[in-house]
């Protein structure tokens, strides 16, 4: 799988690329490394699979990046790339101060 362009949108940075099944049709694949919400890099980059299938490589690509832009403006790419590592520390440092007002008010 050979990644093309950088695309850049609303903060996200994803690569387009396609793969080849073997039915000899070519899927494509959103790869992101980037989350738009917060501008953090991701540790490991996400890979989405389109689900159609084209016998043109380009097809796939321009099928891939559409859904990408689809995924973006609708706001689904961030209930597919779940919560980020930073909403993540500050909800254990909310369930932390809870736990620590709880005890505290035990007589």
């Amino acid at each position: 799988m050979q990644c093309t362009n950088k695309h850049c949108l609303l903060g996200y940075e994803f690569y387009v690329s396609t793969t080849l099944s073997f039915e000899h049709l070519h899927h494509g694949v959103i790869v992101v490394i980037k989350r738009g919400d917060t501008n953090e890099l991701l540790a490991q980059p996400v890979t989405i699979e389109t689900p159609s299938a084209f016998k043109s490589i380009r097809a796939a690509e321009i099928e891939a990046s559409a859904y990408a832009h689809e995924l973006i403006l609708r706001g689904a790419m961030l209930e597919i790339l779940g919560p980020s590592s930073s909403c993540k520390a500050d909800a254990s440092a909310d369930d932390s101060r809870v736990r620590n007002l709880t005890s505290n008010q035990v007589v």
